[in-house]
């Protein structure tokens, strides 16, 4: 045997449930967005970082070649310069 039961909870959708509802959506939009553009972001700054190590890496392996070279090999560097200059 089926019991009826009240119902107290309207189940009529009205223009402000309506309208409420989408105010819903586009808040848990935004919402969204500027978690993403937040993770975009800390992404950014860490490829930045990274960037700026191995470039200075780079430069000190760079100025090691340098360093091994001879003496001669730095003159001969050096005078191709100069004349590069004039």
């Amino acid at each position: 045997m089926a019991a009826s039961r009240a119902s107290f909870v309207e189940h009529t959708l009205t223009p402000e449930h309506t309208r409420r509802e989408i105010a819903l959506l586009l808040v848990k939009h935004v919402i969204d967005t500027k978690l993403v553009e937040e993770e975009t972001a800390k992404k950014r700054a860490a490829n930045k970082v990274e960037r700026a190590k191995l470039l200075e890496i780079l430069a000190e392996k760079q100025a090691g070649e340098l360093s091994d070279l001879s003496k001669k090999e730095l003159q001969k560097r050096i005078a191709a310069l100069d004349v590069g200059d004039e």
